[in-house]
């Protein structure tokens, strides 16, 4: 019974997404990261749920824009700003050079243009972002479905997690625990910053908070070290940004008095390693290291186009013999002769697309996670400053996370860049409405 409920519910949802485009955008995001098929245990029948989305969505969009009066009835600006614009343009770039290292791939030009194609899914949907989310109620209903969507997954991260369920949580993200925990070191401040926001009702502040409560404790179940470390330094970002700075240290303090007795042996043994000597730390972390000594091997080789996306663990078994110096002995049956990343995105992007893919990532990395937002003396513009700063504090936080993982390819990454743009967009819109 529950199958059929929610294959209709899904599927009819995906279908409406035609004649409210918007509304598709919210759905996408929705069961990008509540995936319907871990609701069923996988069934394969959501398989194609994602692709008929993001179909009916473009289309949906594109028949709209022939209807008369169609920005007017969605009460957005047709066309996104200049910085949004740019941040298009570089996006774009960045794909065009992905698909030239893929023609030149060293091993698999096939493995590195299927992820590509995955980049290219990823930069249509932050295209329709750009022109679909551009005013403030459109921003706060995007803001409600991430934390919302991000909560209910916490939860069931939190329980499998508490019930020492380490192998279900590894499935519910592409990639993994890590992958999980730098999405929600972009997500918790974003979550965070709503709790705070005085035009929202007590009621309305409080789910956010339970959200972000719940999302911390995911972070922390999910066992990753760099989602910690990430998530630190976005909340300590996130406390430079703030005026009652004195109110959100009590709120912390209790979030941690909260959830520090739910610790596990497990995730407090993690922890620990970090500052652990060299010789007592685990193999996942003593490899790490040496994997980004190997990737900058390997792009002093290939500097301008790297080796390709997805090439980098087949490219490093022919350097089997040219990295015997900086590989300890004891660490070869661990690194060569199985599938291996970089376990850093800085030097796997470097390794993989050369030192332009990694300058134009970075580019919209930095682009906004720094641009400025000035203080607002209206409370809607103020409110919009507050949301950009907490995707603000969630991206460098993931900067820091990706330090430890191979991020560069995480959806969610790049919809919080276009969300500064949005955010961005919205505040020069009520300006030139004479907002004062």
């Amino acid at each position: 019974m529950r199958f059929f409920v929610l294959l209709s519910a899904y599927y009819t949802c995906a279908f409406w997404t035609l004649l409210n485009p918007f509304f598709g955008l919210l759905f996408f995001a929705h069961i990008t990261i509540l995936k319907p098929e871990n609701l069923l245990w996988e069934q394969r029948a959501f398989g194609r749920l994602h692709l008929i989305t993001g179909i009916l969505m473009l289309l949906g969009y594109l028949v709209g824009l022939n209807k008369r009066h169609y920005f007017s009835q969605t009460s957005i600006s047709p066309f996104p700003s200049d910085f949004q614009k740019k941040s298009l343009l570089i996006f774009l770039s960045l794909v065009a050079w992905f698909l030239l290292a893929s023609i030149f791939a060293e091993f698999s030009v096939q493995s590195s243009l299927n992820q590509t194609l995955e980049v290219i899914k990823i930069f249509l949907f932050c295209f329709l972002f750009s022109k679909l989310v551009n005013s403030e109620h459109r921003i706060g209903l995007y803001v409600w479905v991430l934390s919302i969507s991000f909560g209910l997954l916490s939860l069931w991260v939190t329980q499998q997690g508490l019930l020492g369920g380490a192998a279900r949580v590894e499935s519910l993200v592409v990639g993994g625990s890590n992958f999980l925990g730098a999405e929600l070191v972009l997500i918790i401040p974003l979550i965070l910053f709503k709790v705070l926001d005085q035009r929202l009702s007590k009621t309305s502040r409080r789910i956010f908070g339970g959200c972000g409560l719940v999302s911390a404790l995911a972070v922390i179940c999910s066992g990753s070290r760099g989602a910690i470390i990430g998530a630190c330094v976005a909340l300590f970002v996130l406390l430079l940004n703030l005026k009652q700075r004195a109110k959100a240290i009590v709120g912390f303090t209790v979030m941690i008095a909260l959830i520090y007795p739910l610790l596990s042996d497990f995730f407090l043994h993690r922890m620990s390693s970090i500052f652990a000597d060299k010789d007592q730390r685990d193999v996942s972390a003593a490899s790490r290291p040496v994997m980004w000594r190997i990737a900058l091997r390997i792009w002093e080789d290939h500097p301008i186009l790297g080796v390709g996306l997805q090439n980098f663990s087949p490219v490093k078994e022919t350097y089997v013999d040219r990295v015997r110096d900086i590989v300890p002995e004891e660490m070869f049956a661990d690194i060569f002769g199985v599938t291996k990343f970089t376990h850093g995105l800085y030097p796997g992007i470097m390794a993989e697309t050369g030192s332009v893919g990694l300058v134009l990532f970075l580019m919209l990395l930095c682009r906004a996670a720094f641009h400025r937002f000035p203080p607002f003396e209206d409370e809607a513009r103020q409110s919009l400053s507050l949301q950009a700063k907490g995707a603000q504090a969630g991206l460098i936080g993931f900067s820091v996370a990706a330090v430890f993982g191979d991020f560069q390819y995480i959806d969610i990454f790049y919809w919080q860049v276009f969300f500064v743009g949005a955010v961005e967009n919205a505040i020069r819109d009520l300006e030139q409405k004479g907002a004062p």
